[in-house]
Protein backbone atom coordinates (compact mmCIF):
# COMPACT_ATOMS: atom_id res chain seq x y z
CA UNK A 1 0.00 0.00 0.00
CA UNK A 2 2.66 2.36 0.64
CA UNK A 3 4.34 1.91 -2.14
CA UNK A 4 1.27 2.85 -4.24
CA UNK A 5 0.83 5.73 -2.71
CA UNK A 6 4.91 6.72 -2.90
CA UNK A 7 4.02 6.00 -6.97
CA UNK A 8 1.01 8.29 -6.80
CA UNK A 9 2.92 10.91 -4.92
CA UNK A 10 5.43 10.67 -7.71
CA UNK A 11 3.16 11.34 -10.54
CA UNK A 12 1.82 14.28 -8.86
CA UNK A 13 5.39 15.83 -8.21
CA UNK A 14 6.20 14.61 -11.93
CA UNK A 15 2.81 16.42 -13.34
CA UNK A 16 3.69 19.59 -10.84
CA UNK A 17 7.48 19.53 -12.09
CA UNK A 18 6.34 19.47 -15.57
CA UNK A 19 4.32 23.14 -15.27
CA UNK A 20 1.26 21.94 -14.24
CA UNK A 21 0.08 24.57 -11.72
CA UNK A 22 -3.71 23.41 -12.07
CA UNK A 23 -2.93 20.48 -9.25
CA UNK A 24 -1.39 22.46 -7.10
CA UNK A 25 -3.96 23.42 -5.23
CA UNK A 26 -5.47 20.22 -4.88
CA UNK A 27 -1.87 19.09 -3.57
CA UNK A 28 -2.22 21.83 -1.09
CA UNK A 29 -5.03 19.92 0.53
CA UNK A 30 -3.38 16.87 1.18
CA UNK A 31 -2.28 16.02 5.17
CA UNK A 32 1.03 17.75 5.64
CA UNK A 33 3.34 14.23 5.69
CA UNK A 34 2.02 13.74 2.37
CA UNK A 35 3.08 17.00 0.93
CA UNK A 36 6.37 16.74 2.46
CA UNK A 37 7.03 13.71 0.19
CA UNK A 38 6.06 15.62 -2.86
CA UNK A 39 8.32 18.51 -2.44
CA UNK A 40 10.63 16.00 -1.36
CA UNK A 41 10.03 14.65 -4.74
CA UNK A 42 10.31 17.57 -6.21
CA UNK A 43 13.78 18.46 -4.72
CA UNK A 44 14.82 15.77 -6.14
CA UNK A 45 14.39 17.17 -9.66
CA UNK A 46 15.20 20.53 -9.12
CA UNK A 47 12.13 21.85 -9.41
CA UNK A 48 11.46 24.21 -6.39
CA UNK A 49 10.13 27.50 -6.69
CA UNK A 50 8.26 29.92 -3.51
CA UNK A 51 4.70 29.03 -4.80
CA UNK A 52 5.56 25.51 -4.62
CA UNK A 53 6.71 25.38 -1.14
CA UNK A 54 3.89 28.08 0.42
CA UNK A 55 1.54 25.16 -0.76
CA UNK A 56 3.34 22.20 -0.28
CA UNK A 57 5.76 23.16 2.90
CA UNK A 58 4.98 21.93 6.14
CA UNK A 59 6.73 21.70 9.43
CA UNK A 60 5.84 17.63 9.00
CA UNK A 61 9.23 18.05 6.61
CA UNK A 62 12.16 16.66 8.40
CA UNK A 63 14.37 16.39 5.57
CA UNK A 64 14.97 18.69 2.40
CA UNK A 65 18.29 18.08 -0.06
CA UNK A 66 18.64 21.19 -2.36
CA UNK A 67 21.68 20.52 -3.58
CA UNK A 68 20.39 19.78 -7.55
CA UNK A 69 18.06 23.24 -7.38
CA UNK A 70 20.16 25.50 -9.20
CA UNK A 71 17.06 28.10 -9.64
CA UNK A 72 16.71 28.80 -6.23
CA UNK A 73 15.70 32.78 -5.48
CA UNK A 74 15.32 35.05 -2.53
CA UNK A 75 11.46 34.50 -2.27
CA UNK A 76 12.32 30.71 -2.94
CA UNK A 77 14.80 30.83 0.61
CA UNK A 78 12.52 33.27 2.81
CA UNK A 79 9.14 30.80 1.91
CA UNK A 80 11.40 27.66 3.17
CA UNK A 81 11.99 29.38 6.38
CA UNK A 82 8.65 30.27 7.05
CA UNK A 83 7.09 27.38 5.59
CA UNK A 84 9.26 24.59 6.89
CA UNK A 85 9.49 25.19 10.54
CA UNK A 86 10.21 21.56 11.36
CA UNK A 87 13.84 20.78 9.46
CA UNK A 88 15.99 18.43 11.03
CA UNK A 89 18.30 17.90 8.00
CA UNK A 90 19.07 20.78 5.21
CA UNK A 91 21.26 20.17 2.23
CA UNK A 92 22.29 23.61 0.15
CA UNK A 93 25.49 22.22 -1.10
CA UNK A 94 26.43 23.57 -4.17
CA UNK A 95 26.43 21.10 -7.25
CA UNK A 96 24.03 22.42 -9.64
CA UNK A 97 25.57 25.85 -10.46
CA UNK A 98 25.81 29.35 -9.26
CA UNK A 99 22.46 30.44 -7.00
CA UNK A 100 20.34 33.93 -7.68
CA UNK A 101 19.47 34.23 -4.13
CA UNK A 102 21.91 36.67 -1.61
CA UNK A 103 23.12 35.53 1.85
CA UNK A 104 20.82 38.09 3.61
CA UNK A 105 18.12 35.36 2.21
CA UNK A 106 20.11 32.36 3.44
CA UNK A 107 20.21 34.66 7.06
CA UNK A 108 16.53 34.48 6.77
CA UNK A 109 16.36 30.86 6.16
CA UNK A 110 18.34 30.17 8.77
CA UNK A 111 16.85 32.32 11.28
CA UNK A 112 13.16 31.62 10.58
CA UNK A 113 13.20 27.39 9.61
CA UNK A 114 16.68 26.20 11.38
CA UNK A 115 15.52 25.92 15.17
CA UNK A 116 15.19 22.29 15.06
CA UNK A 117 18.13 21.59 12.77
CA UNK A 118 20.65 18.58 13.54
CA UNK A 119 22.66 18.41 10.22
CA UNK A 120 23.26 21.53 7.88
CA UNK A 121 25.70 21.32 4.98
CA UNK A 122 26.88 24.45 2.87
CA UNK A 123 29.39 22.45 0.90
CA UNK A 124 31.17 25.11 -1.28
CA UNK A 125 28.10 27.67 -0.92
CA UNK A 126 29.47 30.76 -2.12
CA UNK A 127 27.18 32.68 -0.03
CA UNK A 128 27.84 31.37 3.52
CA UNK A 129 30.08 34.16 4.99
CA UNK A 130 30.38 35.27 8.41
CA UNK A 131 27.09 36.49 9.17
CA UNK A 132 25.23 33.57 8.15
CA UNK A 133 27.72 31.97 10.64
CA UNK A 134 26.23 34.02 12.63
CA UNK A 135 23.08 33.42 11.77
CA UNK A 136 23.62 29.74 12.27
CA UNK A 137 25.45 30.07 16.07
CA UNK A 138 22.17 32.16 17.03
CA UNK A 139 18.97 30.22 15.78
CA UNK A 140 20.69 26.55 15.49
CA UNK A 141 21.11 25.81 19.19
CA UNK A 142 20.73 22.19 18.75
CA UNK A 143 22.99 21.54 15.69
CA UNK A 144 25.04 18.48 15.37
CA UNK A 145 27.02 18.51 12.23
CA UNK A 146 27.96 21.60 10.30
CA UNK A 147 29.68 21.21 7.07
CA UNK A 148 30.76 24.22 5.11
CA UNK A 149 33.90 23.65 3.17
CA UNK A 150 34.98 25.40 0.51
CA UNK A 151 32.57 28.69 1.94
CA UNK A 152 35.57 30.69 1.43
CA UNK A 153 33.80 33.86 2.65
CA UNK A 154 34.07 32.13 6.10
CA UNK A 155 36.44 33.76 8.60
CA UNK A 156 37.71 33.73 12.02
CA UNK A 157 34.58 36.49 12.85
CA UNK A 158 32.16 33.57 12.14
CA UNK A 159 33.82 30.80 14.19
CA UNK A 160 33.57 33.67 17.16
CA UNK A 161 30.14 33.34 16.80
CA UNK A 162 30.05 29.84 16.71
CA UNK A 163 31.91 29.48 19.70
CA UNK A 164 29.41 31.45 21.58
CA UNK A 165 26.64 29.07 20.08
CA UNK A 166 25.59 26.45 22.92
CA UNK A 167 24.82 24.13 19.98
CA UNK A 168 26.11 20.14 20.67
CA UNK A 169 28.54 20.03 17.73
CA UNK A 170 29.87 16.36 17.22
CA UNK A 171 30.92 17.21 13.60
CA UNK A 172 32.38 20.17 11.96
CA UNK A 173 34.10 20.57 8.30
CA UNK A 174 36.10 23.75 7.64
CA UNK A 175 38.00 22.21 4.76
CA UNK A 176 39.17 25.04 1.89
CA UNK A 177 37.65 28.12 4.37
CA UNK A 178 39.89 31.37 5.33
CA UNK A 179 39.95 30.62 9.16
CA UNK A 180 42.96 30.94 11.28
CA UNK A 181 44.69 29.80 14.36
CA UNK A 182 42.10 32.19 15.93
CA UNK A 183 39.44 30.54 14.85
CA UNK A 184 40.95 27.06 15.69
CA UNK A 185 41.81 28.80 19.45
CA UNK A 186 38.20 30.67 19.79
CA UNK A 187 36.45 26.96 18.62
CA UNK A 188 39.01 25.77 21.65
CA UNK A 189 37.97 27.52 23.88
CA UNK A 190 33.84 27.06 23.45
CA UNK A 191 32.72 26.66 26.96
CA UNK A 192 29.22 24.75 26.44
CA UNK A 193 29.42 21.40 25.37
CA UNK A 194 32.80 21.45 23.82
CA UNK A 195 33.48 17.97 24.69
CA UNK A 196 30.76 16.84 22.18
CA UNK A 197 32.56 17.57 19.21
CA UNK A 198 34.99 14.37 17.69
CA UNK A 199 35.32 15.28 13.91
CA UNK A 200 37.10 18.51 12.64
CA UNK A 201 38.00 18.61 9.07
CA UNK A 202 40.51 21.26 8.30
CA UNK A 203 41.74 20.35 5.26
CA UNK A 204 43.33 23.26 3.09
CA UNK A 205 43.13 25.79 5.39
CA UNK A 206 46.34 27.48 4.64
CA UNK A 207 46.58 29.64 7.57
CA UNK A 208 46.53 27.24 9.94
CA UNK A 209 49.48 26.01 11.87
CA UNK A 210 50.58 24.09 15.02
CA UNK A 211 49.30 26.69 17.30
CA UNK A 212 45.78 26.26 16.12
CA UNK A 213 45.91 22.37 15.75
CA UNK A 214 47.75 21.92 19.11
CA UNK A 215 44.48 24.53 20.99
CA UNK A 216 42.01 21.76 19.66
CA UNK A 217 43.68 18.67 20.55
CA UNK A 218 44.27 19.73 23.76
CA UNK A 219 41.14 21.05 24.37
CA UNK A 220 38.33 18.58 22.72
CA UNK A 221 38.85 15.34 24.56
CA UNK A 222 35.87 13.28 22.33
CA UNK A 223 37.75 14.46 19.55
CA UNK A 224 38.92 11.48 17.36
CA UNK A 225 39.79 12.36 13.34
CA UNK A 226 41.08 15.62 12.45
CA UNK A 227 41.81 16.08 8.65
CA UNK A 228 44.71 18.42 8.13
CA UNK A 229 45.56 17.50 4.19
CA UNK A 230 46.87 20.70 2.39
CA UNK A 231 47.91 22.85 5.88
CA UNK A 232 51.42 23.61 5.05
CA UNK A 233 51.86 25.31 8.57
CA UNK A 234 51.07 22.50 10.24
CA UNK A 235 54.42 20.29 11.07
CA UNK A 236 55.58 17.25 12.85
CA UNK A 237 55.58 19.42 15.72
CA UNK A 238 51.32 18.58 15.89
CA UNK A 239 52.07 14.29 15.94
CA UNK A 240 54.66 15.17 19.28
CA UNK A 241 51.16 17.22 20.90
CA UNK A 242 49.68 13.16 20.69
CA UNK A 243 49.72 11.60 24.37
CA UNK A 244 49.36 8.02 24.25
CA UNK A 245 45.61 8.11 25.27
CA UNK A 246 44.55 10.44 22.44
CA UNK A 247 46.85 8.82 19.98
CA UNK A 248 45.70 5.39 20.89
CA UNK A 249 41.92 6.80 19.20
CA UNK A 250 42.65 10.20 17.50
CA UNK A 251 42.74 9.29 13.71
CA UNK A 252 44.04 12.45 11.77
CA UNK A 253 45.67 12.46 8.20
CA UNK A 254 48.24 15.13 7.09
CA UNK A 255 51.14 15.67 4.40
CA UNK A 256 54.08 16.71 5.41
Amino acid sequence: MKGLQYRCLDVVSRSLAEGNGRIIETAAGLPDHLRSIILTFLARRGQVNDEIVVHLGSDALHELDLRDCSDLTDSVCEAIGRNCRGLRALNLQLTGGPRSFTSISLCNLITFGSTKLRTLRMTRCLLCDDDVLKAIAENCQILKHLDIAGCTRVTDEGLFGLARSPAPLVGLDLSRTSITDAGCIALATKKRKRHFINEIHLSDCCDVSDEGVSALIRALPALRTLLLDGCPKVTAASRELLTPQSGGHLQWTIEW
